[in-house]
């Protein structure tokens, strides 16, 4: 299990993350809205989710997720 302070670290890219998936379909299930994002997990926890292209991700492995869908909960 990864620490608090590691999840932030990596959240602000002063650590790289473990798994960074790119251009993914997130779907979000208040609005029923969908956009392209990224989304960088660090050890077990998703560390962030933002617009596709809006971070510049160090991570260990990358996924394209083009075509690929995302949804909280699922």
């Amino acid at each position: 299990m990864v620490s608090r302070l590691e999840l932030i670290e990596a959240a602000r890219g002063a650590r790289p993350l473990d798994l960074a998936i790119t251009n993914v379909n997130l779907v979000n299930v208040f609005t029923c809205e969908i956009y392209p994002a990224d989304i960088g997990i660090y050890g077990d926890r998703v560390a962030l989710v933002g617009p596709a292209g809006a971070y510049q991700l160090e991570a260990k492995a990358t996924y394209d997720g083009s075509c690929k869908w995302a949804a909280p909960g699922f």
